[in-house]
């Protein structure tokens, strides 16, 4: 009797686990596609990237909420701008502890990674509306027919903050200015 109570429980217990698995397996993608891609953000709006950084967003821009995401030790975010000609911007954050040039470094092989990107021998010194300095500079991706800015800052020696802008020539030379006030907004804020 008591071995007959043990079997049904046993096997009520696993039904329930099977139930919320074949839940969880159809309910997470339906739940995923209810929440919008790109979701607006407020223009003048501090968006907080992650370790304590955040930037003010070009005006006009769009969150991607499936690429971004925040974090304590690593971050990264993307927002798209389009305005009759799409640029999109994306941050990513992490744990840092060499100097800017190093910094500036792993960021041209990470833009070496893209595929066929020439980098221009542009790169300069820049601040950020706090004072803090980076490297700034702009490549080509060839594949695309599209062109890029990137900035690098190293903050407190403990982040390194990585930015890219991509777009058409037309497009990044049209909007030079915004783009040189979110490089600009780059800066840590609160807790890492």
């Amino acid at each position: 009797m008591d071995g007959d109570i043990t079997r049904r429980r046993t096997t009520v217990g696993s039904l329930a686990i099977l139930g919320l698995l074949v839940l969880a397996g159809a309910g997470l993608p339906w739940i995923d596609q209810q929440i919008p891609g790109r979701q607006r953000w407020n223009t003048g709006v501090s968006y907080r990237v992650g370790r304590g950084i955040e930037m003010v967003p070009p005006p006009g821009a769009f969150l991607d909420v499936g690429f971004s995401r925040p974090g304590k030790t690593m971050a990264q975010a993307r927002f798209v701008v389009d305005a009759g000609h799409q640029v999109t911007y994306t941050i990513w954050v992490s744990p840092h502890s060499g100097s800017l040039g190093e910094a500036a470094a792993r960021m041209q092989r990470r833009l070496g990674r893209l595929g066929q990107v020439r980098l221009r021998a542009d790169e300069t010194g820049m601040r950020t509306s706090e004072g803090t300095a980076g490297r700034t500079g702009s490549f080509t991706l060839h594949q695309d027919d599209l062109d890029g800015r990137y900035v690098v800052l190293v903050l407190e020696g403990a982040s390194a903050v990585e930015a890219v802008v991509i777009g058409s020539a037309s497009a990044l030379e049209a909007t030079a200015a915004t783009i040189d006030e979110t490089f600009a907004s780059l800066a840590l804020r609160g807790a890492r």
